[in-house]
């Protein structure tokens, strides 16, 4: 799990390719625990987080580009 300041570091097109990374990750996890490969839930709670703060850093991007 990554800090939100080191997502604040990136650039909009670095965080928008992790949230997009991060989102298929997602989905392998939930298949992998759908097909009981994997038997460890909480890493789609910490994916899920993680996405959150992701798309927090971008709206802060976007915002502070138009003012």
């Amino acid at each position: 799990m990554t800090s939100i300041k080191d997502y604040r570091g990136k650039t909009k097109e670095e965080v928008r390719a992790e949230v997009q990374k991060k989102k298929e990750e997602l989905s392998k996890k939930r298949e992998d625990i759908f097909l009981k490969k994997e038997k460890n839930t909480s890493l789609v709670k910490d994916l899920k987080k993680d996405i959150a703060r992701l798309e927090t850093v971008l709206s802060e991007k976007e915002i502070l580009e138009e003012v």
